[in-house]
């Protein structure tokens, strides 16, 4: 049943994602052509626009799945989502499972669209740099010197799990903001919610950033260890990552999702 669920979340927005993206691919490239033009004003103009572009298209998916998701639970197409013959936790799980995985499509386009837009700006497009087949080994040997391998594959997944954390927060919100004792203000429920869990959410990043736990940059890759962070901060240290917001994180996962399947169990009121 949860496969058929997943399809389903599939068909009914993979089509808007792809819309979405589509759009957001055609603009792009039409930026950085105009960037690569060098018309003075226009450029620069193009280019920041590219740029926001680039580092504001993940968000606004996460925004759109998160409406559809508010829509479709407690609007008027709620009562076909809880028709169907199984516990709101499995129709819970199963659009989980489907945000994560938009995670990776929207990381994927990312990094792709920071990559366009790097070389049509840049001089490999333009003629004045190296070619094709020496920039691309250059650039993943350079990746190569700063970190390993399975240390990019560790920065990915934790890109990854900060994309689906803020989704889940989303979705929360959207529960949340939608109980029966809130269900009668609209959409002011779930943007109340979103501010009060977004508030929540900062104190406790910011008081775990003091956590003796972190990465070293030690020249050539992380180490995980200890740390004193409060005193890197003091004295300026550039080499170490505090990890104690990801800790944060994780916490408010777990306590929200089950807090999440309890009222998709119990309490749900449509509109």
């Amino acid at each position: 049943m949860v496969r058929t669920l997943i399809k389903h979340e599939v068909l009914r927005t993979g089509p808007m994602m792809g819309l979405i993206l589509g759009v957001g691919t055609l603009v792009l490239l039409g930026s950085g052509f105009l960037t690569h033009l060098n018309v003075p004003v226009v450029s620069v103009v193009f280019g920041v626009f590219g740029l926001f572009l680039v580092g504001g298209m993940w968000p606004f998916v996460q925004l759109v799945l998160a409406v559809d998701f508010w829509r479709t639970s407690w609007g008027r197409m709620g009562y076909l989502t809880h028709s169907l013959p199984v516990r709101g936790s499995v129709i819970l799980g199963a659009r989980l499972v489907w945000g994560a995985v938009i995670q990776v499509i929207a990381l994927a386009w990312t990094v792709l669209a920071s990559l366009a837009m790097a070389y049509l700006g840049g001089p490999v497009f333009q003629g004045d740099g190296p070619a094709m087949e020496e920039a691309i080994p250059r650039f993943l040997a350079s990746l190569g010197e700063l970190l390993p391998w399975w240390q990019w594959v560790l920065v990915v997944l934790l890109a990854l799990f900060l994309g689906w954390f803020y989704l889940v927060m989303f979705y929360f919100a959207a529960t949340i903001g939608s109980d029966p004792k809130l269900a009668g203000l609209g959409v002011v429920g779930p943007i109340l919610a979103w501010i009060a869990s977004y508030l929540v959410t900062s104190i406790l990043c910011f008081g775990a950033i003091f956590l003796p736990i972190g990465l070293t940059y030690a020249g050539g890759g992380l180490e995980l260890g200890l740390v004193d962070t409060l005193h890197a901060y003091q004295v300026q240290e550039n080499n170490i990552i505090p990890l104690g917001w990801v800790v944060a994180m994780v916490v408010l996962v777990v306590a929200c999702i089950p807090w999440m399947v309890h009222n998709w169990n119990r309490r749900i009121s449509l509109r």
